[in-house]
């Protein structure tokens, strides 16, 4: 028994170990797309698997691309009122497409700021319908990231990692030694500690396939500091209604004090006569 399972054990585990020296870039969240385009297959696997480009996922079985698509918008109304129409508009079209609100950030000036995860089969009609919510688009920006090169890279090398570590379960059904049993346990933990997060790899990039990402910035005129001679005169006069309130307030704050004054100059001065 010895003597069967340790050449077998000894060839497994150099080349595993040699595989384990490759650069796991791919269980990594790194998303550059020169860093993506640079990735490719190399190394060595445990003796017995083979090197497929092909995963278990359709989409990479068809020939589909792996593309993100995310985007960006600004929203100018042409006044503070519009503004917030336009705001609750977006609302409206985010819930109808299926959308998800992950953040909204509102000021006493009119700025809203919207971020939404959107369904990726309805991400071009919810822009088209945003950029006619009831204001003008100033500035509009879509981007596209193929993703398909490094989630085949992955699958690639989950298929091997889920191969090799079935062959060091059937190794541990006929070690006998304490010393093998342990050594082939600690490689079975560390493989698949590496398949967990090459899926959790894939996982999210299929997330973010099936979900694109949008960033709306909605705003009126006064908020950008461009504000008609009407909103400026308005603004002016509210001001100055603010300094008279607060002259008013202040007159009647100071009155006891000015009353005992008046009362004390009066006594002092009959006095003096």
């Amino acid at each position: 028994m010895k003597k069967t399972i340790t050449p077998l054990f000894l060839a497994i585990w150099l080349a595993a170990c040699s595989s384990g020296k490759q650069t796991e870039a791919f269980a990594t969240d790194d998303e550059s797309p020169a860093a993506e385009q640079s990735m490719s297959i190399t190394g060595t696997e445990p003796a017995g698997t083979a090197m497929r480009s092909t995963g278990h996922d359709p989409a990479v079985q068809t020939g589909s691309r792996k593309i993100v698509r995310n985007g960006s918008m600004r929203i100018e109304a042409e006044n503070e009122k519009e503004a917030e129409n336009t705001c609750l508009n977006i609302d409206k079209l985010i819930t109808q497409c299926g959308g998800l609100k992950t953040h909204e950030r509102k000021s006493q000036n009119g700025y809203c700021n919207i971020r939404a995860s959107i369904p990726a089969t309805r991400f071009d009609s919810f822009v088209d319908k945003a950029a006619n919510a009831g204001s003008k688009v100033t500035e509009r920006n879509i981007t596209a990231q193929d993703m398909t090169e490094r989630y085949t890279d992955v699958d690639a090398r989950l298929k091997n990692k889920e191969t090799a570590l079935e062959q060091y379960r059937q190794l541990m059904k006929k070690a006998a030694k304490m010393s093998d049993i342990i050594a082939l346990q600690s490689k079975m933990d560390e493989l698949q500690e590496e398949i967990e997060a090459q899926r959790r790899t894939l996982m999210g990039i299929d997330q973010r396939v099936a979900n694109s990402e949008i960033e709306i910035d909605i705003c009126w005129s006064s908020s950008n500091g461009t504000s008609s001679l009407g909103s400026e005169i308005a603004e002016a006069a509210s001001d100055s209604m603010e300094m008279l309130k607060w002259i008013f307030l202040a007159t009647i704050r100071l009155l006891p004090l000015l009353l005992m004054a008046a009362v004390g100059y009066a006594v002092w001065k009959r006095r003096k006569k």
